[in-house]
């Protein structure tokens, strides 16, 4: 049986997100954990996804953006961590509404 192109493009943004992950929120994670999750998270296409879902996973992008500066300043990150957890929750309110289904 074949997918929608829908079922198809949740299904890969599923996927790439669960193997990304989300390593800045280990409590000992550094810079190059942050580096190769936003890499990841760059990479995920969600050019066929809602509107909703490519601005949940821009707003993840920018939170994590901001989370590495804070890394690379020296900072206390957990106040970005936090803001890292919030786009998370976002993100998977997205993309479990276009999914119908929990993600």
């Amino acid at each position: 049986m074949r997918q929608s192109p829908k079922a198809k493009a949740a299904e890969s943004i599923k996927s790439r997100y669960l193997g990304a992950q989300a390593p800045v929120l280990r409590p000992d994670s550094g810079v190059r954990d942050a580096e190769k999750f936003l890499v990841d998270l760059k990479a995920i296409d969600v050019a066929d996804a809602p509107q909703e879902v490519q601005q949940s996973m821009a707003r993840m992008i920018s939170v994590v953006e901001a989370n590495l500066a804070m890394r690379r300043a020296g900072g206390n990150v957990d106040a970005a961590n936090d803001r890292v957890v919030d786009a998370l929750k976002e993100l998977l309110r997205a993309l479990e509404k276009w999914r119908g289904q929990p993600f």
